[in-house]
């Protein structure tokens, strides 16, 4: 799904009126109608009470329309409304006639003063919407705090947020809703950190805006999903054996953290590849084949020799004739010698590689090492990580630019991990993960996602749709466990032993033909 601008927005509105054709009237029936579908199933009982906040442009009139059926459906509705232009829009006008003309519906204007709102109501926010260019001041300010305060039944904003800019930072104060039913897609907004508070949950309700317009509209941004990525998922052939679906080799586990490569390394084997070999310390090596016994091993002390020797292997042997990738990074530490060692993995030039963690310290270390990652490796720093990387930013928008910036300047893919894990390809457009939760914040769960992302490298997956395809798998992985276990007690773990029921359920989603 692509993310669209504000100004996008409102395009996609009149292509729609134009094009269907539909006037602007019946679009915002259409709106409110599909508003009303939602709020009637999750919210509605008859005589309660609803206290609706409009502006009086086109936010505001669908707040009129919302109003005026649910005092028809029997709720005790009560209008506030605050002229913030100088003039109405004709459609806030239109609707505000029909309004009046319903029996026992309330409807106050605002001169000034900032009612008392009843707390027992539930508030349906329709203040301003997408046009917001600017922070709110004056009484629209003061009417937004008012809202804020009053600690409603349930806060419902329709679209976005009243103050909530769209596609850019909040500068000043907006609406904090609990619920926000927004129209067609998802407002930009919505994943960015700074809005946490104002974005708890959101609803997205298909109004009909015209498919042809978002069929050609160009963006470079995109939210991933079930039905982007299941089609992905490749079929495994009748005929295959295990070098059919690769070899990941993962450098990791040193200064006493085994643990970061047993889950990199399960992860590795659950996720499809044909073989995984861990490259361990040699005296962690018996911990591996004791936990993992379809994991081989490598002993670190030995990786510069082995590279060397598979550099002069004859290209026809069976080895080099098998599919390998390398992750480098979960609790490698950053001694002299492991130093060296990815050095020598740089050196070697084993294609793209997945780097994390401590693969990323000592890159950051060494920023001579930036300029020799191989095109199209996938980088999965956490904040902390991409600040020791490529310095300090303002703010998630800066931070967003250096991100595409820097995986176009260095043709890597970069993973930027969080609630809404970014990522940025060569090519320059961005994917916005939706799936995961909180109970995912927990150590080791970095380590499952190396593994998932080595794993599809591996199977040949091209390494921008490997990092867009395994960042959100691991986070319905982290789902479906959540659903078993909670937030609380979810551990990396339950992450990789939910890896076949997220697979199972991207394989229902889409049947290849």
């Amino acid at each position: 799904m692509q993310l669209l601008t504000a100004t996008q927005i409102r395009e996609w509105d009149n292509f729609t009126i134009q094009n269907e054709p539909v006037t602007s009237l019946d679009l915002m029936e259409r709106a409110a109608g599909a508003f009303l579908d939602w709020f009637v199933t999750q919210e509605f009982s008859c005589g309660m009470k609803v206290t609706v906040v409009c502006g009086n442009g086109n936010n505001g009139g669908d707040g009129l329309v919302i109003a005026r059926r649910l005092q028809l459906l029997g709720a005790e509705v009560s209008v506030q409304i605050l002229r913030i232009s100088a003039t109405d829009s004709p459609d806030f006008d239109v609707n505000l006639s029909r309004l009046l003309a319903v029996d026992g519906v309330q409807v106050h204007f605002l001169h000034g003063e900032i009612p008392v709102f009843n707390p027992q109501a539930v508030c349906i926010d329709a203040l301003l919407g997408t046009g917001v260019k600017r922070p709110l001041e004056g009484i629209s300010a003061k009417l937004v705090k008012a809202i804020n305060d009053t600690g409603f039944q349930k806060m419902i904003s329709v679209d976005l947020p009243s103050g909530l800019p769209a596609d850019s930072i909040l500068q000043g104060i907006a609406v904090k809703a609990d619920v926000i039913y927004t129209f067609q897609i998802p407002k930009l907004s919505f994943f960015l950190p700074e809005h946490v508070q104002y974005c708890r949950q959101w609803v997205v309700g298909d109004i009909g805006l015209h498919e042809m317009y978002f069929r050609n509209v160009s963006s470079q941004i995109f939210l991933s999903g079930l039905s982007e990525c299941a089609p992905w998922l490749r079929l495994r052939p009748a005929f295959a054996h295990k070098g059919t679906f690769g070899h990941a080799l993962i450098f990791a586990g040193g200064n006493r953290k085994i643990g970061a490569a047993l889950l990199a390394s399960h992860a590795a084997i659950r996720s499809g590849c044909g073989w995984v070999t861990a490259v361990v310390p040699s005296e962690s090596m018996h911990v591996v084949y004791g936990s993992i016994p379809e994991v081989m091993c490598l002993p670190q002390e030995h990786l510069e020799k082995e590279l060397m020797q598979k550099a002069s292997t004859d290209s026809s042997s069976a080895f080099s004739m098998v599919r390998k990738a390398w992750a480098c990074g979960p609790g490698l530490g950053t001694e002299e010698k492991t130093i060296s060692r990815l050095f020598a993995l740089f050196r070697a030039n084993p294609g793209s590689l997945v780097l994390d963690a401590d693969a990323l310290n000592i890159i950051a270390g060494n920023h001579e090492l930036l300029h020799k990652i191989p095109p199209h490796s996938i980088l999965t720093p956490h904040p902390g990580e991409f600040r020791r990387l490529f310095g300090t930013m303002e703010d998630s928008l800066h931070a967003r630019d250096v991100l595409l910036r820097k995986a176009r300047e260095l043709q890597v893919v970069i993973v930027l991990k969080g609630r809404f894990t970014q990522i940025a390809c060569p090519d320059g457009s961005l994917w916005i993960n939706p799936s995961g939760n909180p109970g995912m914040a927990t150590a080791g769960a970095g380590d499952v996602l190396t593994g998932i992302l080595v794993s599809l490298l591996a199977q040949g997956y091209p390494s921008w749709q490997a990092a867009v395809l395994g960042v959100y798998l691991h986070g319905l992985a982290g789902d479906l466990a959540c659903i078993e276990q909670s937030e609380e007690s979810l551990i990396a773990s339950d992450i990789i032993r939910f890896l076949g029921p997220a697979f199972r359920k991207m394989r229902n989603t889409f049947t290849h033909k």
